[in-house]
């Protein structure tokens, strides 16, 4: 049986290496979307071969795996999570597969597998300069709405979250998630989460900023910089102000700019109209794609050598 452990705040930095070397760009592979929803999905790990495996639990109680993440062949990683999930008298089932590891799959394990797709759980993935500058007529509503934030509210600034400000950001997400209209039970775990990545924010070495105006803060974003793309992982602004979403999209893309940096990554819309509108006005160079694979093969005696 595979040692696995449990990610926790404390040892998700032991993830970093692994997700590095990634060329897929899917937020469910970075160290800031795997803590968080660490305890939601009884997320662990081990590592296996030389390669990091994650083991987490669906909504439906269905376990799953990740694909194996590390360099080299990932044949002997494969095996040994098969021969665990036999183990465990479970299918072998993996969850968030890149389109560049299907194949990989049904080479290894030489038999029909069962492919799902879900679009709601695809990533938005934009052109960097696309969210910093905002040129082009596909981005005249962004613009209208800055210029329009600028006017009502004569300018704002952007800050970088630091140790010393951290309790005016925890306040203002307090306060944004008790002043909502209606609150979700997605919204309810999603705040206590939020809450929790705060809480441990220099622990996790996220990068974040609000924008303030009048020295108020009214917006917030944090995220994390894993290669050559930012992913965008809490991003929220008072309903009050409006305009703010355009601002904190383009400020904190801008603020973590830098020659190597070439993608964002926005992540899901979650199904839901308005969030896809949003996301779509942006126009994302690409949908970074996710699978659930089943391997039915798996389950049975393990492959003759040969």
């Amino acid at each position: 049986m595979l040692d696995f452990q449990k990610v926790t705040y404390e040892n998700a930095h032991e993830l970093t290496d692994y997700f590095k070397q990634l060329p897929w760009r899917i937020t469910d592979c970075t160290v800031g979307t795997t803590a968080m929803w660490a305890e939601y999905y009884q997320t662990e790990y081990a590592v296996v071969e030389g390669f990091l495996v994650l083991k987490y639990t669906e909504t439906d109680g269905e376990l799953c795996f990740s694909v194996p993440m590390g360099e080299g062949d990932p044949s002997a990683a494969l095996d040994a999570v098969a021969q665990c999930a036999r183990e465990l008298g479970l299918p072998l089932v993996f969850g968030t597969v890149p389109e560049e590891m299907l194949p990989v799959i049904i080479d290894h394990f030489g038999c029909e597998v069962r492919v799902a797709h879900d679009p709601a759980w695809d990533d938005y993935l934009y052109d960097k300069t696309d969210i910093i500058t905002l040129k082009g007529r596909r981005y005249n509503t962004q613009r209208n709405h800055i210029n329009k934030f600028l006017k009502t509210y004569g300018g704002y600034e952007f800050e970088p979250i630091t140790a010393e400000n951290l309790p005016e950001v925890r306040e203002f997400f307090h306060n944004f998630m008790t002043h909502e209209d209606t609150i979700s039970e997605d919204m309810t775990e999603e705040r206590v989460l939020t809450m929790e990545v705060l809480d441990h924010y220099e622990k996790l070495g996220m990068t974040g900023g609000v924008v303030r105006v009048q020295g108020k803060v009214v917006a917030l974003s944090i995220g994390e910089v894993v290669g050559d793309t930012l992913f965008v992982h809490i991003e929220k602004c008072r309903r009050d102000y409006g305009g703010g979403y355009p601002v904190i999209n383009q400020e904190f893309a801008r603020h973590n700019d830098s020659e190597t940096l070439r993608y964002v990554n926005r992540e899901e819309d979650v199904g839901l109209p308005g969030l896809r509108q949003a996301k779509r006005q942006y126009g994302p160079i690409k949908m970074v794609r996710k699978y659930m694979v089943t391997v039915p093969c798996a389950s049975l005696v393990p492959r003759a050598e040969g």
